[in-house]
C-alpha cells in the first residue's frame, strides 16, 4: 500500500486559530491573524521535527504531533479541575495531575501496544480524513459570519480627507500642552454615590483646588468607548457611519477614526508633538504617534493572548509563575499604574514643540477586549 502524506498536523494545529478568529473577526487586524497563524505552524513544525529526528518515521511522528496537539491546543483542562486535589490528607497541584495526563497518553501512543496493532499509512488516512473533515465542517458554520465579512457596508471604509479639515485660530506663539485622559469606566460622583456607596469628595475638591472645571451632571453621548472617543476626537456625531445602523459589527472605522482624527490633523499641523500610551484596547492604541509609551517592548496582541488563555498554553506559563494573559488582573493593574507613572513624567521631556497626550486609561478590567464564544 502505498504510503500516505502526513499532513492532519497542520490541519489540527489550524482548527483552533479558526475558532477564535471567527469569533473575534471584527475586532482584529490582519497582521495579528498572519503572526497568530506563523507561531502556531513553528511549533507544529518544531515538534513534527523533533519526534521526526526521534523516531526516523514521519507517519509516527505526525501521529505523535496530532496527538500533542489536540492534548495541549483543544481542551482547557484546568477550566474542570480545582487548583488542589485532596486524597487522604494529601494534596496535589491540578498542573502536575495535567501534565502526568499528558504524558501517560503520550506514552500509550508511542507505544509498541499501540504501535504493534496498528498500520501507520491507516492511521494516518484516518488522521487526514479526520482533520479535513473537521475543517470542513467548521468551514460551512464560517460561511455566514464569512459572507457578512465581504457583504459588510463598512469593509474598506475610510474617513474622507475632507473630514479631517477643520480651521481653528491658534496662538503660534502660546501652545500650551494639552492632556487628554479618558479615565474609562468611572462614574460621576452621584453615580458613584447612588450605586456603589463611594464618596469620592475628596477627589473632586482635589480638582477643584487646582483650577479644574468638572462638568458634575455629564453624559456621554455614546455608551460605547470606541463610538463615543470616535466622536469627541472628531468634533462630531458619527453620522457618516449612519447608513451601516444595525447592519454592520465593524469597528475598524472608529479604530480609523480615533487614529487619524481631526484633533490629531489640526494639532500636528500647528507642530505638536502627539504622544499616546498602550491603553490595552487595540482600537485606542495609537501605534504610529511622535512617541508610543509600553510597559513591554515585546508586545503580545489580545488575540494572541485570547489563545494562550484558551488553551492548554496558559497551563504552562501559570505553572511557572508566568502571567500569560494581558488581561491577568495583575497584568492590567501593571499596565494602569505605568500609564498613571508616565503621565506624572511626560511634562519634563525634552522636546521644542508643544505636545499632545492621549491616554486611554481601562480602570476596570476591560470588557471591549477579545471573546471567545461571546458578542462583546
Amino acid at each position: 500500500m502505498k504510503s500516505a502524506r502526513v499532513i492532519h498536523p497542520f490541519l489540527f494545529a489550524i482548527y483552533p486559530m479558526l475558532v477564535i478568529v471567527s469569533l473575534n473577526l471584527w475586532q482584529i487586524t490582519l497582521w495579528e491573524v498572519v503572526r497568530l497563524f506563523f507561531c502556531i505552524f513553528l511549533f507544529c513544525c518544531v515538534l513534527f521535527l523533533l519526534f521526526q529526528v526521534r523516531y526516523k518515521n514521519w507517519q509516527r511522528a505526525g501521529f505523535l504531533t496530532s496527538i500533542t496537539l489536540i492534548l495541549v491546543l483543544y481542551v482547557d483542562y484546568s477550566a474542570y479541575i480545582q487548583e488542589k486535589i485532596g486524597f487522604a490528607g494529601i494534596f496535589v497541584d491540578r498542573y502536575l495531575i495535567i501534565y502526568i495526563f499528558w504524558g501517560l497518553v503520550l506514552m500509550f501512543a508511542n507505544s509498541r501496544l499501540l504501535w504493534g496493532r496498528i498500520r501507520p499509512s491507516i492511521i494516518t488516512r484516518y488522521f487526514n480524513v479526520t482533520a479535513f473533515l473537521l475543517i470542513l465542517v467548521f468551514s460551512f458554520k464560517l460561511w455566514p459570519l464569512v459572507n457578512s465579512y465581504v457583504k459588510d457596508p463598512l469593509r474598506g471604509w475610510y474617513p474622507s480627507e475632507n473630514s479631517a479639515i477643520l480651521t481653528i485660530d491658534l496662538n503660534k506663539g502660546a501652545l500650551p500642552d494639552i492632556y487628554y485622559i479618558i479615565v474609562d469606566g468611572y462614574a460621576r460622583t452621584d453615580v458613584l454615590n447612588e450605586i456603589y456607596n463611594y464618596d469620592n469628595s475628596d477627589f473632586i475638591d482635589y480638582l477643584k483646588n487646582k483650577n479644574f472645571y468638572l462638568a458634575e451632571q455629564s453624559q456621554s453621548n455614546y455608551i460605547q468607548t470606541s463610538l463615543s472617543l470616535s466622536s469627541s476626537l472628531n468634533y462630531e456625531y458619527l453620522k457618516s457611519l449612519e447608513f451601516a445602523a444595525n447592519k454592520s459589527l465593524n469597528r475598524d472605522p472608529l479604530r480609523k477614526l480615533i487614529q487619524h482624527s481631526k484633533v490629531r490633523a489640526i494639532l500636528e499641523t500647528a507642530g505638536y508633538e502627539i504622544i499616546t500610551l498602550k491603553s490595552g484596547y487595540y482600537i485606542t492604541e495609537i501605534k504610529d504617534a511622535d512617541l508610543y509609551l509600553s510597559q513591554y517592548s515585546l508586545n503580545i496582541s489580545n488575540l494572541e493572548t485570547l489563545f494562550i488563555d484558551t488553551t492548554g498554553f496558559h497551563i504552562v506559563f501559570d505553572s511557572l509563575n508566568l502571567s500569560s494573559s494581558l488581561l491577568d488582573f495583575e497584568v492590567h493593574r501593571n499596565r494602569i499604574l505605568y500609564e498613571f507613572e508616565q503621565l506624572g513624567k511626560i511634562s519634563g521631556y525634552n522636546s521644542e514643540n508643544p505636545k499632545f497626550i492621549f491616554a486611554h486609561i481601562v480602570l476596570p478590567r476591560c470588557h471591549s477586549c477579545l471573546t471567545l464564544g461571546s458578542d462583546s
